[in-house]
C-alpha cells in the first residue's frame, strides 16, 4: 500500500517541486532522501554481528 501511494503521490509531487525550485535542484532532494536511508542501513540490520558457536 506504501508502494502504491508513492506510486500515485511521487511523480505530481517531484514535478510540483521541480516548478517551484528547478529541475536541477529537485535532483538534489531525491538524493538527499535517497542517501539517508543508505546512511542508516547499517543501523537497521537485524542481523546479529557475532558469530554463534555451530
Amino acid at each position: 500500500m506504501i508502494g502504491y501511494t508513492a506510486f500515485l503521490v511521487g511523480p505530481p509531487m517531484l514535478g510540483f517541486v521541480g516548478e517551484q525550485i528547478g529541475l536541477k535542484m529537485t535532483m538534489f532532494v531525491i538524493f538527499a532522501l535517497l542517501f539517508v536511508p543508505i546512511i542508516f542501513a547499517n543501523t537497521l540490520n537485524t542481523e546479529q554481528k557475532t558469530k554463534r558457536p555451530h
